[in-house]
């Protein structure tokens, strides 16, 4: 029997968003869900997951939708597990938004809406959306680099990793420490493309120019504006909750005339009428309003007069850059020129109308955009305004550079990620980028449940280092010899390392590693899989990505529109 991924830590996950859940008798995956601060018809959030069950652990859902495979591009060397339950916190985040959005749908006028469905599987694979669209195209062989992975050992034994959003910052960098340019630019390369290949390698050479005391490399970082996080001594944290929610300081009555007003029309998206005014660059923000998108708002991106150039960034098909339609998908553009009156008049006059406005953008060029909260709140009194950003402005000691793997490394990720005993590293893998877009999208429905009732808008912060935050304080699966997966006669499996499992393959309590391996070399991953589930333990075949595309456990977690997308993971009716 697997263990369940409903326990105590998504209960405090969802006290955070005011609501409890009560298992309805009789229904095994169904729990009855209550707002604390408000009315509402009754609710149910029901679970579904691979292989027909309602729950099932940490380790199925990272096999079985590619994520094992994902996070072992790092070593090339076979799929691993992730140290953190990241698939876990994706049903956690995604049942938040699920049941947030159908009690807005209810304080809508929609009182039909009954039921929220949570994939958990879907879930799962959402947080990865691009990387399943990049797959379907095939390998991007030259940006996977050659070489080895960072971190980056320092000669007084320090774990390092370097980040800069600034290529020529980078060549500087490595300059300095004697690497010659063919390498550094090559480094740069791979570098740059981790978000979507998972898979981050460098030369030898740039590994040995940073064998020196870290004094030395942290001084020549600040002498070209680049950041050096020491993994092995991360700063820590102490934040406390996924997001954080502030009233407006609007004193005036509720500003009622800016709210959707009227029932939803019936089987309509629970958030269909509303506007969405995005500001995104990169992942965080951009995943946000994906989901936005996806519960039936209207998101008006706004981009350039001449349009955004990361379209054209390849590889395109169809005249638009995958990745840039994997993050994009049912947005519409607002090209305006900021940098003139009438441009940001017309972004003013189409936040007027909207629910919502959702920025990643950074202070200094919201300001000059006026595009700041302080100005918004005057356009639109109702308005719920979203920034999420890599960490909180007000802390001078986290990165200036704040990216996923940065806030990783100094969040102490670098060691959560890993088996017990292994070298701290961060993952390739992209984690807190789209997990900050999920809790982002999560607080903005909150929000918005709140304007409902109240008429007022409010003002939502998250970062990268909330998502960090989530993931580290959701409880951590235990390590032992069968942690990462099992290389089989043919594929890897991922098992539940209990004594049932261990009285079926004929070892001791005592065994290790390589009694499971050998063991398991009898069969298949396939064969292994059927067999140890017919008999109710859990084993799951590992899947790589193009294994979820071409055959995926669940035919309803793919649709197929201008290629290969990631179905939303829930359903609301």
């Amino acid at each position: 029997m697997e263990s369940s991924f409903v326990a105590r830590d998504w209960k405090r996950h969802f006290a955070h968003l005011g609501i409890n859940l009560m298992p309805v008798k009789g229904a095994p995956g169904n729990w009855q869900v209550s707002a604390i601060a408000y009315r509402h018809p009754p609710l149910v959030l029901s679970l579904v997951a691979p292989f027909g069950q309602y729950v099932v652990g940490e380790a199925t859902l990272q096999a079985a939708c590619g994520l094992m495979s994902l996070f072992g591009r790092r070593e090339g060397e076979g799929p691993r597990r992730t140290g953190v339950p990241f698939a876990s916190v994706c049903g956690a985040i995604a049942a938040g938004q699920g049941i947030m959005a159908a009690l807005v749908a209810q304080a809508r006028g929609s009182l039909d809406v009954s039921q929220v469905v949570v994939d958990a599987g879907s879930a799962t694979l959402f947080s990865q959306s691009h990387h399943v669209e990049l797959t379907a195209l095939g390998p991007i062989p030259e940006t996977l680099g050659a070489g080895r992975p960072p971190p980056f050992l320092t000669s007084d034994g320090h774990w390092i990793e370097v980040e800069t959003f600034r290529p020529e910052r980078w060549a500087a960098f490595w300059k300095q420490l004697g690497v010659e340019g063919h390498d550094a630019m090559a480094s740069w390369r791979s570098h740059e493309a981790r978000q979507w290949t998972a898979c981050f390698r460098v030369p030898e050479s740039v590994h040995r120019a940073a064998r020196i005391p870290l004094k030395k490399v942290t001084q020549v970082a600040h002498e070209e504006n680049v950041c050096v996080i020491d993994v092995s001594r991360p700063i820590g944290d102490d934040l406390i909750e996924p997001w954080l929610l502030s009233p407006s300081p609007w004193t005036g009555p509720p500003p009622a005339e800016n709210l959707d007003e009227g029932s939803l029309p019936p089987r309509w998206l629970p958030l269909a009428g509303m506007q969405v005014v995005e500001a995104t660059h990169y992942l965080q923000g951009s995943y946000a309003g994906r989901i936005l998108a996806c519960l039936g708002a209207q998101v008006w991106r706004i981009e350039p007069p001449d349009g955004d150039p990361a379209r054209g960034v390849e590889p395109v098909r169809a005249g638009c850059s995958v990745s840039f339609r994997s993050l994009h998908r049912g947005k519409e553009a607002l090209c305006v020129d900021l940098g003139t009156p009438r441009g940001r008049r017309r972004v003013h006059e189409v936040v007027s109308r909207a629910s919502v406005f959702l920025t990643n953008w950074s202070p200094g060029k919201l300001g000059p955009a006026h595009l700041d909260y302080a100005t918004l709140r005057r356009v639109n009194p109702s308005l719920v305004y979203a920034h999420a950003t890599g960490s909180p402005p007000d802390d001078e000691k986290w990165p200036h550079t704040a990216s996923d793997w940065s806030i990783q490394s100094a969040t102490g990720m670098g060691r959560a990620v890993r088996g017990d005993g292994e070298q701290p590293a961060v993952s390739q893998m992209t984690m807190l980028d789209p997990l900050g877009g999920l809790l982002c999208a999560e607080g903005i429905l909150t929000g918005l449940m709140q304007r409902q009732h109240t008429g007022f808008g409010c003002y939502v912060e998250s970062s990268l280092r909330h998502a960090a935050h989530v993931l580290m304080t959701f409880t951590r699966p235990k390590t032992g010899p069968a942690f990462h997966p099992l290389p089989t006669k043919s594929g890897y499996l991922a098992v539940d390392d209990t004594r049932y499992l261990r009285r079926r393959l004929g070892i001791g309590a005592e065994a290790g590693r390589d009694d499971f391996v050998r063991a398991l070399r009898s069969h298949t991953d396939q064969t292994w899989e059927e067999e140890l589930r017919a008999e109710g333990l859990a084993a799951t075949r590992v899947r790589t990505m193009d294994d979820v595309i071409e055959n995926p456990l669940d035919p309803l977690w793919l649709r197929y529109d201008h290629g290969i997308h990631v179905a939303p993971p829930w359903r609301i009716s």
